[in-house]
């Protein structure tokens, strides 16, 4: 039996991966991750992810927030390096709703190894993204 986690985001305003970045910046997470910057942008019949190398990031950002893009969903790995820890940010097509998977390491919960630690990815995540325009979100970790 496998596990699905996530954290499902609702912005008060479209968000960016700029500004997403910008308010977690100061709570320990970034772009850079194990594989180097990882990204995916949505595609005609499905999604490829692409790594580059670090110093690539600030390229891949603005990349993922051009005109040229708006119209289609963007995701980004973010990594947590002091935690070992992150996952794969989905922006929507509309900006406002947003998905976090914690599949970078993902944190357990200690005795029940099969749970995700959602506590953790709120206080470290979600509490943060409010200074970011966050109005809501939902967690889910299921049993597939």
């Amino acid at each position: 039996m496998s596990r699905t986690a996530d954290i499902d985001l609702t912005f008060e305003y479209p968000a960016t991966v700029a500004g997403v970045l910008s308010v977690l910046a100061g709570h320990g997470w970034g772009p850079v991750e194990p594989l180097g910057v990882s990204y995916m942008l949505e595609g005609d019949d499905d999604w490829d992810w692409t790594s580059v190398e670090p110093e690539q990031a600030a390229d891949v950002v603005a990349m993922l927030d051009s005109d040229e893009v708006r119209e289609q969903a963007v995701a980004i790995a973010l990594y947590h390096p002091q935690a070992a820890t992150g996952g794969h940010l989905l922006l929507r097509r509309d900006r406002t709703t947003a998905g976090f998977s914690p599949v970078v390491d993902r944190r357990k919960v200690p005795g029940v190894p099969e749970m995700t630690d959602m506590v953790w990815y709120v206080q470290n995540l979600v509490y943060p993204l409010l200074e970011g325009g966050l109005l809501g979100y939902e967690l889910r970790d299921m049993a597939d």
